[in-house]
């Protein structure tokens, strides 16, 4: 009887755990993705800025190159912040045991 306790308590704490994790992944993601098209705006602009410097002949080829790397990173870190809010959504919900809280932001 008391080991039997003693696993209900160990998986009581773990899934506490794993909750709490998930929620705090969640919270992280939600402001990764608040903070996503701020930073891809920024990269926007200096992209058109490289751009407008390049065709004027102010700046060369690779500070124009580096701008598109940073303008796609940013469009990628945009899509991913997104996708993670979503799966640290699930995971919240599957360690909360109620897939409900998931499936409402579906809709």
């Amino acid at each position: 009887m008391e080991r039997s306790r003693q696993l209900l308590n160990t998986q009581r704490l773990q899934i506490t755990r794993q909750y709490q994790e998930a929620d705090t992944q969640y919270q992280v993601a939600l402001e990764q993705a608040r903070q996503a098209p701020i930073q891809l705006q920024a990269a926007r602009q200096a992209y058109n800025q490289a751009k407008s410097r390049y065709e004027s002949g102010l700046t060369d080829l690779p500070t124009l190159l580096q701008s598109v790397v940073t303008l796609n990173r940013a469009e990628v870190d945009g899509y991913v912040a997104v996708s993670n809010v979503w799966r640290f959504l699930l995971l919240k919900s599957a360690a909360e045991g109620d897939l409900s809280l998931f499936m409402n932001q579906v809709k």
